[in-house]
């Protein structure tokens, strides 16, 4: 009886050990990881930052689909990113983040050779982008936090 008694305690506590809750720094750090990687336009590590059915807007949905996406801008060089947090709301496992970014990129053209000096000052076509996103971050176990959907609103 008292080895019976002894297991229904030892399951009880285990049932009521919950992890240590997530915080609004484990979402900066993923956040700050996730504009390291737009930097060198990592697009296979980026892709795998998605959650396997994750959104990148309404252009991407699926880690294949987000590679195959990013790796099209083949002729893009990334000079600057960033992004500020605005807020970070953590439910359970899923986390919901606003914020504002910004990018400042170079066009390469690959033919830059062939345009004549008439046309040449239009060669690297430098951006300043900028704007606020929106994410949802899932947990997994296995993965840590992992984007659901992202999307962008440029200013």
């Amino acid at each position: 009886m008292k080895i019976f008694c002894f297991a229904i305690l030892l399951v009880a506590v285990c049932a009521c050990h919950q992890l240590p809750p997530h915080t609004p720094t484990e979402i900066e750090s993923a956040m700050n990881h996730y504009d390291s990687l737009l930097k060198k336009m990592d697009a296979d590590s980026i892709a795998w930052l998605y959650a396997p059915d994750g959104q990148l807007g309404t252009i991407a949905r699926g880690r294949d689909s987000i590679r195959r996406f990013l790796a099209s801008f083949k002729d893009v060089r990334v000079l600057e990113v960033g992004s500020t947090n605005k807020d970070i709301t953590i439910k359970i496992d899923t986390a919901f983040h606003t914020g504002t970014y910004f990018q400042d990129v170079i066009l390469l053209h690959k033919d830059t050779a062939h345009h004549s000096p008439d046309t040449a000052h239009h060669l690297p076509d430098t951006l300043h982008l900028k704007g606020s996103f929106t994410a949802e971050w899932i947990w997994s176990e296995t993965e840590g936090w992992k984007i659901r959907k992202m999307t962008t609103k440029p200013e």
